[in-house]
C-alpha cells in the first residue's frame, strides 16, 4: 500500500553468460530475503557480453527482473533494433536521439507506489548524445505527479554519476 516502505532492488551490469547464470542462481533468493517491490536489472551486455536480445529479456525476466535498463551497448545485437519497440518496461537511454526505436523510461506501479524509472547515459568519455540533465528535466516535468524516481544513469565518470543524483 502507497506509505508502507518501498524497497528496490537493483541489479547492475548482467554480462554474458556466467552473469546470466549469477542472476538465475542468486536473485530469487535475494528477493525471497530482501523482499523488494520492484527488481531493476542493467541487462545490456547480457548477450555474450555485449549487448541484449528479446529471448535473454524473457530469461531475466524469468528469473524474476521487472524493469530492465541499458547503456551504450544496447543495439550490440542489431536484432534488437527491431525488438526493443516491442518489449514492455526494456529501457534503452532516454537521451538518445529522437526516433530511436524503444523508450528511456517507464512508470510501473510496485505495490500501489507509481514509480518512475528513467535510463540516461552520461557523454564523458563515451558517445556524445543530448544532455542527459535536460533530458531527465524533461522526463521529471512530465510527470510531476510521480514522487518515485528511479534513475540508471550510465556513464563512465563518477563526477557525472554523481551530480546526475
Amino acid at each position: 500500500m502507497p506509505g508502507e516502505e518501498l524497497k528496490i532492488l537493483f541489479v547492475a551490469d548482467v554480462v554474458g553468460q556466467p552473469g546470466r547464470e549469477a542472476v538465475k542462481a542468486l536473485l530469487p533468493a535475494l528477493k525471497k530475503e530482501l523482499r523488494p517491490n520492484l527488481t531493476i536489472l542493467n541487462g545490456e551486455n547480457s548477450a555474450g557480453g555485449f549487448g541484449l536480445t528479446a529471448k535473454l529479456v524473457n530469461e531475466l525476466r524469468g528469473f524474476g527482473a521487472d524493469v530492465i535498463t541499458t547503456g551504450n551497448h544496447v543495439f550490440a545485437q542489431k536484432e534488437f533494433v527491431g525488438e526493443l519497440p516491442n518489449l514492455d518496461r526494456v529501457l534503452r537511454p532516454a537521451n538518445y536521439p529522437p526516433g530511436a526505436p524503444g523508450q528511456g523510461w517507464c512508470v510501473t506501479e510496485a505495490d500501489g507506489h507509481q514509480v518512475l524509472v528513467m535510463n540516461l547515459i552520461g557523454r564523458i568519455f563515451l558517445d556524445s548524445l543530448d544532455d542527459p540533465f535536460r533530458t531527465a528535466d524533461a522526463i521529471l516535468q512530465a510527470h510531476p505527479d510521480t514522487r518515485v524516481v528511479f534513475c540508471d544513469m550510465h556513464a563512465e565518470a563518477t563526477s557525472e554519476k554523481t551530480a546526475m543524483g
